[in-house]
């Protein structure tokens, strides 16, 4: 896929014309997101100006702008409050101070229900989750939602996507994919298309995550075709870092580049951690294939801070802490291998009830220790080897285990649960509670997906155990990684299958 293509029109997706109402989402973002009791038309000015700055990505710009506003602005005003609020987020994204905002905000803002309030606990639940606390980050977003309810525009819709997005991240596809439903609703009943964009954005990555590559590839281009036709970058970056993580698992690596190329045309705004990440991975990648385990082990040291280690995107593949800590032993970094295998074990020991975490520390300790166990790697470290055409690093290409240095402490004991050697049929129900639990969830969690009572729900969790000859989830998990779930005869498709 060329740049050209890419763009979906012809153009360059990142090209968008000056801060001005050029297109009819902008009117209709405008109206969205006006503020009526606004008299001064200079201000109003300024306001439209900001906004329409903001969708363009234009953030130093918009916030300059809010701040002029807010110098001459009335507080007893009612517009003052959600100025205050888009002023609140743009400080969070600008600048190398991210709590910057805390100095300008009034107190008594934070401490009722409005879009101060709701922005807040947005910008505390992304800073819990960056910073490797999961859940108090999952349930203060899930709490920032709950408060935007009554306000049904761009705040409500802000609490949206970064919910949508920390799911997406924990693999919780079919609640993921319900909220992006819901982040769709939102966009098209207050009138925020220049939002449009980030719809097919998020599915884009639900996509990659299930291995659909072609949807992938399809939501992407979607989702650039809207951002031309909308005129709005929102969105943009992380279709394009999913594009070049899909290219290479389709081992299609020019492809791949120029995504990256095009992702960093934005250089020096502002982009989300996890789309950070995600393209640092793809890059890291790009130079493992192209150059060998070498200087992908540079790579990995020189873009360490970008890979989002204390969040739960580091294991948005659960094969990549796996793959990190392959690549620093083919190039003879056992330091770097060391220091790949704690993070992931760090980020799994202080959440361990996000299954997920618990799998990819699996993979990436038996990488560690040449055991042959892991799942295989999506991406070959042979130097000149196509990555992702499924020649992955096969047992014979893993790491022997007398190459593999001692370790400074203890290693904890992987869970010693053998491959069936002909895999248990299970019922339609037990598939279904066996899939839901290799994601993460709990049984309630999982009872309410199902329609179950928690009790009932542990009643099949002990039959597939039986069934599998395992005695804990985390050996669950590490069994339905390897080989999938196993379907029961003549079961249809599951709840999670992805909608359109």
């Amino acid at each position: 896929m060329k740049e050209t293509q890419m763009a979906g029109t012809g153009g360059n997706p990142l090209d968008f014309a000056a801060a001005a109402p050029s297109y009819i989402s902008d009117v209709l973002y405008l109206i969205a997101s006006g503020y009526e009791d606004l008299v001064d038309c200079e201000a109003v000015e300024r306001l439209n100006q900001a906004n329409i700055s903001f969708v363009r990505g234009e953030f130093v710009n918009a916030l300059g702008l809010i701040e002029a506003v807010l110098a001459d602005l009335d507080r007893s005003q009612p517009a003052y409050t959600s100025i205050a609020a888009f002023r609140m987020l743009l400080q969070s994204v600008v600048g190398p101070d991210p709590d910057r905002w805390k100095a300008d905000v009034d107190e008594r803002l934070l401490a009722v229900p409005g879009p101060p309030k709701v922005v807040h606990l947005c910008i505390e639940s992304d800073r819990l989750w960056h910073s490797g606390r999961l859940f108090q980050g999952l349930r203060l977003n899930q709490h920032a939602l709950q408060q935007s309810r009554h306000d049904c525009g761009q705040w409500h819709l802000y609490a949206l996507v970064l919910l949508a997005k920390k799911l997406t991240d924990m693999h919780l596809r079919g609640q993921a994919h319900r909220l992006v439903g819901k982040v769709e609703a939102c966009v098209h009943d207050s009138g925020l298309l220049a939002f449009e964009p980030v719809v097919e954005a998020l599915r884009s990555s639900l996509h990659l995550q299930a291995g659909a590559f072609e949807k992938a590839l399809a939501s992407v281009a979607e989702t650039l075709e809207v951002a031309q036709r909308r005129g709005s970058i929102i969105g943009v970056e992380l279709a394009l870092s999913v594009a070049a993580v899909t290219h290479l698992r389709l081992g299609n690596r020019d492809e791949a580049a120029a995504c990256l190329k095009l992702f960093h045309a934005r250089n020096g705004q502002h982009t989300p951690a996890d789309t950070r990440a995600r393209a640092a991975f793809a890059e890291i990648s790009l130079v493992a294939a192209e150059e060998g385990p070498r200087a992908g082990a540079e790579e990995i040291r020189d873009r360490w801070h970008l890979l989002a280690t204390e969040s739960a995107c580091f294991a948005e593949d659960v094969t990549r802490p796996a793959w990190l800590v392959a690549v620093a032993l083919r190039a003879g970094d056992a330091a770097l291998a060391e220091r790949a295998l704690c993070a992931i074990e760090r980020l799994a020991g202080d959440n361990r009830e996000v299954q997920l975490l618990a799998v990819a520390e699996e993979h990436a300790r038996a990488v560690y220790r040449g055991d042959g166990r892991s799942l295989p790697l999506p991406l070959d470290l042979d130097a000149g080897a196509r990555p992702g055409t499924g020649a992955a690093l096969a047992t014979s290409q893993e790491p022997k285990r007398s190459s593999v240095p001692p370790r400074v402490r203890p290693a904890r004991q992987a869970a010693s649960a053998a491959r069936p050697a002909c895999p248990p049929t299970l019922t339609a129900r037990e598939s279904e509670v066996a899939t839901l639990v290799s994601r993460g969830m709990t049984n309630r969690q999982v009872a309410n997906e199902l329609g179950l009572s928690p009790h009932t729900v542990n009643f099949h969790l002990r039959r597939i155990f039986r069934k599998f000859s395992v005695s804990s989830r985390t050996q669950l998990c590490r069994l339905i990684a390897q080989t999938g779930p196993v379907p029961a005869p003549g079961l249809g498709p599951g709840r999670d299958a992805e909608p359109r």
